[in-house]
């Protein structure tokens, strides 16, 4: 979850936290192949609008707010502006080649390729509403009048507005609590998810949003009373369940919402009077005990550890306070090897293979090995040009291998590469065409 970042300019205009919207509202349309687009090509100069945010990038794309929060416009690496639409919303970053936004005058949801086109669209009434999508899927639930949770009918449909299955259940949580978890599946209620691939509908319970990052995700830890043993709970993108016993000697989870990266589990676990963490590997079937020098385990801020902490790139970045009471991180690979000393900063974690440690003077880059790769000060950045005392969380991480940060004053982004180098001075918007679409109140 999958997880977008955006960098919203509010007054100050300051970097800016992550974006995703929670998914609600509507129906299909398989009309839209006689769209009248209204494409229209302008010739623009670069730099005519007053950006209001910049997201990350994800498949060569990362959104813009140009203007106003609902003119919306794509750019890609070389920071030309493909499309725009006004009166717009964003829902998704692009994935699989598709991105979801809502119409804010008609409260449709529309379906968009890479390219501006739309694929499909879900109008939303009093009956019908968007409940869930990702990847270009889409699922709405619909009722008729003096309805109770059984007579909502639910329907997944596949990007281009085709549908794919349509159920009825019994589970009032349905509605409120439906996600799409990655690779092609959906979860639906406490109870169910559906494998697109598979056109099946599995039960198991969960109490957890699930996301599937690799071709397995961890559905929950259970304890069994008959073994007196905690049991790690999978699932794969076959529909396969499986349970593993966690050895006692381990300790007793603290958390049963977890998730799994790069085939590695982590569980925190509470073993009077400490705490620790526990990693399992799905590639060897081993759990191993987190082993680090007690003048660093008795340091970790506990405090500060996220939901779904997790490994990264088979890296784990563990915040920790100093004698001086100050915030540090440190790195550790998934045998427990120190790759980062503690260094006084913040970091949410590695990406793209690289780690990003906002210092109290700098921004510093390191690579998987532990290794500085440059700092922004290398690049020719002051911290006074990006940073201010108001937010400690920016630059954000690296996304499809580039970082993305708001120069204060100018209020113009600066996009790099994985060495530092800028992708491009200005948005160009020559070749940008303004996309326009029907209202589907009609429909």
């Amino acid at each position: 979850m999958q997880k977008m970042i955006s960098i919203i300019m509010i007054l100050f205009l300051l970097c800016g936290c992550s974006k995703s919207t929670t998914p609600k509202n509507t129906q299909t349309n398989e009309s839209l192949k006689n769209q009248s687009e209204n494409d229209s090509t302008t010739n623009k100069t670069e730099n005519k609008y007053t950006y209001m945010s910049w997201d990350d990038f994800n498949e060569d794309r990362a959104w813009i707010r140009m203007n106003s929060y609902t003119h919306i416009g794509c750019i890609d690496k070389k920071g030309h502006l493909l499309f725009e639409y006004e009166d717009m919303d964003i829902l998704t970053n692009f994935n699989n080649g598709y991105a979801h936004v809502t119409d804010q005058n008609t409260n449709t949801v529309y379906v968009l390729d890479s390219s501006g086109n739309i694929q499909s669209a879900y109008p939303q009434d009093s009956s019908t509403t968007v409940i869930a999508y990702g990847d270009g899927y889409t699922v709405t639930s619909e009722h008729a009048e003096g309805f109770d949770y059984n007579d909502y009918t639910y329907k997944i449909y596949d990007p281009s507005g085709s549908l794919i299955n349509s159920f009825n259940t019994t589970d009032e949580y349905t509605y409120e609590n439906s996600y799409y978890c990655g690779k092609d599946i959906f979860e639906f209620g406490n109870t169910n998810f559906y494998f697109i691939p598979l056109k099946k509908m599995i039960n198991c319970p969960t109490d957890h949003q699930i996301f599937f990052y690799d071709d397995t995700a961890a559905i929950d830890i259970t304890y069994s009373e008959t073994e007196s043993l905690s049991k790690l709970k999978l699932m794969n993108t076959s529909g396969q369940i499986s349970e593993i016993s966690i050895p006692k000697d381990l300790g007793s989870p603290y958390s049963s919402d977890v998730i799994i990266k790069d085939k590695l589990c982590l569980i925190q676990t509470s073993e009077y009077p400490e705490k620790n963490f526990i990693s399992y590997n799905l590639s060897t079937n081993i759990f191993s005990k987190m082993n680090i020098d007690a003048k660093y385990a008795d340091k970790i801020n506990w405090d500060a550890i996220p939901e779904h902490f997790s490994f990264s790139n088979n890296r784990l970045v563990l915040p920790l306070i100093g004698d001086d009471d100050n915030h540090y991180i440190m790195v550790l690979d998934d045998n427990w090897n120190v790759i980062v000393q503690p260094v006084q900063g913040y970091s949410s974690g590695y990406t793209c293979q690289q780690l990003v440690v906002e210092t109290n003077n700098d921004t510093v880059i390191y690579d998987k090995s532990g290794n500085i790769l440059y700092t922004l000060s290398d690049k020719g950045y002051k911290k006074s040009d990006y940073q201010s005392d108001l937010t400690q969380k920016c630059p954000v991480p690296f996304s499809d291998n580039v970082m993305t940060f708001v120069i204060i004053g100018s209020h113009e982004p600066a996009y790099l590469d994985k060495n530092g180098n800028k992708l491009f001075s200005n948005i160009n918007t020559n070749k940008s065409k303004l996309k326009t679409v029907n209202s589907y109140n009609s429909k």
